[in-house]
């Protein structure tokens, strides 16, 4: 049977596949593993301002907040709240998973004119604090708020005046027959009313005495060891009587003059016979609208 030379040479090749596989399989083992960085990335994800638009005076409230976009847990991160570059708030974040965010809020009282208002994580700039790229630590807003006319007139609040300190006094001296007061009108809390002629005067002071056996007097006191802040001046005083009933009643007011920033008032009220007098009391006073006349 002669030699068939094709058939050898076909069973001999057919080992040379493995062979050579095997040879590479060292190769593909030894390549290095793919190496990930893991971080943390502290970004700005919000700045708001509410009510927009805000107007002279108003109460601004902005909410901000920052992100951990990266892959590990951040200890606290640095942040700074500014308008026109100016901080008016700063702090520490809490510490942040991957993924959680933090928000809070700060009020500012706003003023006439074009503002930018700019919330910035790593205020300092140096990037490593939160890890992330510059365009990514801050966020802006541009907010305007319209002027009101430069001042306003109004009366005193007597809630606010006392928690600064005004004091009143009915000074009742005589006799013990007598009832006296000093007190708000139409004022929840001080058992003041419509009655006896103040109809529409909300907010001015009912001061009265009333008698049941030979008159009597009474000194009283409103609006006393109360100063006027921040511009505010006394513009007008009122004193009216409201109501009278027997006797022969009389009385004496000692208001401040316009443009004094102390509005006590001093009153007298007598007479020497039964009956009872009432008097309203209005002091109006003047200054920058927007601004506190109390503090």
């Amino acid at each position: 049977m002669p030699f068939d030379v094709s058939r050898r040479l076909a069973y001999l090749a057919i080992p040379l596949v493995p062979i050579a596989v095997a040879a590479q399989v060292p190769t593909l083992r030894s390549q290095a593993k793919p190496t990930f960085t893991v971080q943390h990335v502290i970004e700005v994800a919000d700045l708001q301002a509410t009510p927009l638009p805000a107007t002279q005076g108003q109460a601004v409230t902005f909410r901000f907040k920052l992100k951990n976009t990266g892959t590990t847990v951040t200890t606290g991160v640095p942040w700074a709240l500014e308008v026109n570059g100016v901080a008016i708030g700063n702090g520490t974040s809490p510490g942040l998973k991957p993924g959680d965010g933090w928000e809070a809020t700060k009020g500012w009282t706003a003023v006439p004119g074009a503002h930018t208002v700019r919330f910035v994580v790593d205020p300092l700039g140096t990037g490593g604090a939160s890890g992330a790229a510059a365009p990514l630590r801050s966020r802006q807003l541009g907010i305007s708020v319209a002027a009101l006319p430069a001042t306003e007139v109004r009366l005193i609040d007597w809630d606010a005046a006392k928690q600064v300190g005004m004091t009143y006094a009915n000074g009742l001296q005589q006799p013990s027959t007598c009832n006296s007061w000093t007190e708000p009108i139409n004022h929840a809390g001080y058992g003041a009313n419509n009655s006896y002629g103040n109809e529409g005067r909300i907010g001015w002071i009912h001061v009265g005495i009333a008698c049941a056996a030979t008159g009597g007097r009474m000194n009283a006191t409103v609006f006393d060891n109360l100063q006027l802040r921040n511009g505010w001046r006394v513009k007008s005083v009122s004193v009216e009587r409201t109501y009278q009933y027997g006797g022969d009643w009389q009385y004496t007011s000692t208001p401040p003059g316009p443009g004094a920033d102390r509005p006590r008032v001093t009153l007298g009220l007598w007479a020497q016979a039964v009956g009872s007098v009432h008097l309203a009391v209005k002091v109006e006073i003047e200054g920058p609208r927007g601004t506190n006349p109390y503090r």
